[in-house]
């Protein structure tokens, strides 16, 4: 053990130097820089990835595991067993262990992927994830699955506590999903994108059903790409060479711990990427989910904060007339923000924080001006390609979605209506306020946009099959509002179109930094005419 904190303390001082210039260079926090930093590393633009991991880690440094997180992470480290035929050993391990939430990431780094060897990266990346209780128990426990993130049910938690705490992960042959105990009931959705979908079918099923396609496909078709001159040097097997039970056979262990004595990959940070990237893989990986599930950036911020205004009505926020606005803007502003001026020197600092809050986590575009239909607007931003809708016997209504938002403050501005005073629950606070204009869509590059009537997500179907008037603002105003509060679009939570299937968290995402009120209410009437207006007051925590 002596030697592994040794390496990790060693480790943990490498990041890249960063002069402070280029700090200032680039603006953001240090979640955003990191996100950049993932975006280029999906583009496989690998020199700006780089950068932007650095300037996190300068921004805010990994430290070493001290010595009872190390028995920890260790103590807690999976049990791993492959298939007897598996043809790729575990390369390397690594973990990172969150400095705020019990959170453990263990990342498995296998010599190469079945079905991928063009893909210039020289290792599968594979993890799980340890939440563990203040006794250092195992409370949750998830797994990553070929893009989507598995669960462990009561009877993979009941294994773990008869192991030890070490909780089982059954790994497939070649591909490397990770499975929990209890995986073979696991419900899993077909998605458009997998190599396997010939014969796996549509729809919902269970993994064992998902995994007995994985292996029809494998042993008839075998693997994609069998004449790629690297698998023919390495000999890769061009199919797997068994039955489902033999494939289904996890039953040779690996052993975890000997993997993360052997180098000491092991920091504590919030940023799993960037760690790699920078301090352990001299090598290429593709970078995967960060955590499993929503964390706060400082443990000491992340006290519940008193609500700020008690019972607010609409009336409370002394709204003003549509009037104001640009005459091109033809709906009044459907999302107001509210700002404690304690937490912005100027008006246009809580414009930009407004801004750079929102659309870091929603990874909103920011559309450059100077715009020329923008409907009054003084910020334009927008997500494309979210939750399509592709129904076979309607082929020329398929879309997917966007969300898109309009920020209206210079009006505000000029009328001197952009500060107000509200009743908090700790007295009379100045407050900065931003209008904006949110909804849902149809994308924009689709013939169909902005608008399919009968489209199950933006059309007026279901809850909203009753309302009358017009469609944005009866339908992908509301729709808009959710999203942005909740993440979710008629309940349903909504995912990114990239390869890591996260969920939008929308404005959930603040709470890790600021105590926030979220209110809806109904609206259509006078010139309010959008369904419903959603206010979110924004104020310091633990005041």
């Amino acid at each position: 053990m002596k030697h592994w904190i040794l390496s990790s303390l060693a480790a943990a001082a490498l990041v890249t130097p960063v002069l402070s210039t280029e700090l200032a260079d680039i603006p953001g926090s240090a979640e955003d820089r990191h996100q950049r930093g993932v975006d280029f590393h999906l583009q496989r633009r690998l020199d700006e990835a780089s950068r932007e991991y650095a300037l996190v880690l300068a921004q805010e440094p990994a430290r070493a595991l001290t010595a009872d997180e190390m028995a920890l992470v260790r103590r807690l480290a999976p049990r791993l067993f492959t298939t007897p035929s598996e043809p790729f050993p575990l390369k390397d391990a690594a973990v990172i262990l969150h400095p705020a939430e019990r959170l453990i990431a263990y990342h498995l780094f296998w010599d190469d992927d079945i079905d991928f060897p063009d893909d210039n990266d020289p290792c599968d990346h594979e993890v799980v994830w340890i939440k563990y209780g203040q006794n250092g128990s195992v409370e949750r426990l998830w797994t990553y699955f070929h893009g989507r993130l598995l669960e462990g049910s009561a009877a993979a938690l009941d294994d773990a506590r008869a192991h030890g705490q070490r909780a089982r992960v059954n790994v497939q042959w070649g591909k490397h999903g990770s499975l929990p105990v209890g995986w073979e009931s696991m419900p899993i959705a077909a998605d458009p994108g997998d190599i396997e979908k010939a014969f796996i079918g549509t729809g919902k099923m269970s993994l064992l059903d998902y995994n007995r396609g994985t292996w029809r496909k494998l042993t008839t078709e075998g693997r994609r790409a069998k004449d790629h001159a690297m698998a023919k040097r390495l000999k890769w097997p061009e199919r797997y060479a068994g039955s489902f039970e033999t494939f289904t056979d996890f039953s040779r262990p690996v052993d975890l711990q000997a993997a993360l004595d052997a180098k000491a990959l092991v920091a504590v940070s919030r940023f799993n990427s960037a760690v790699i990237n920078q301090q352990f893989l001299a090598y290429n990986f593709r970078p995967k989910t960060e955590w499993p599930i929503d964390v706060a950036p400082d443990a000491a911020r992340r006290t519940t904060a008193v609500p700020l205004l008690a019972a607010p009505t609409l009336d409370t926020f002394q709204l003003p007339a549509k009037s104001i606005f640009d005459p091109s803007m033809p709906r009044y502003p459907n999302v107001w923000f509210y700002v404690d001026a304690s937490l912005a020197g100027s008006y246009d600092a809580a414009v930009r924080l407004i801004n750079d809050e929102v659309r870091g986590p929603m990874r909103l575009h920011v559309v450059p001006g100077p715009y020329t239909n923008a409907e009054g607007a003084d910020i334009d931003v927008r997500r494309e390609h979210l939750q399509p809708w592709e129904p076979r016997e309607q082929r020329l209504l398929h879309h997917a979605h966007a969300f898109h938002m309009r920020y209206y403050h210079s009006r505000l501005a000029e009328h001197q209506l952009e500060r107000v005073t509200l009743a908090t629950s700790t007295g009379a606070r100045p407050f900065y306020r931003v209008a904006a204009s949110a909804h849902y869509e149809v994308e924009h590059t689709n013939p169909n946009h902005a608008d399919v009537e009968r489209c199950p997500y933006c059309g007026r179907t279901g809850a909203y099959a009753s309302q009358q008037g017009n469609l944005v603002e009866k339908v992908h105003d509301p729709l808009g509002v959710e999203l942005l509060f909740d993440g979710t679009i008629r309940g349903e939570v909504i995912q990114f179109d990239d390869d890591q299937s996260r969920p939008v968290i929308g404005l959930g995402a603040l709470r890790t930094r600021y105590a926030v009120d979220r209110h809806v209410f109904e609206a259509a009437n006078g010139d309010r005419n959008t369904l419903r207006i959603g206010v979110v007051v924004i104020g310091p925590l633990n005041r």
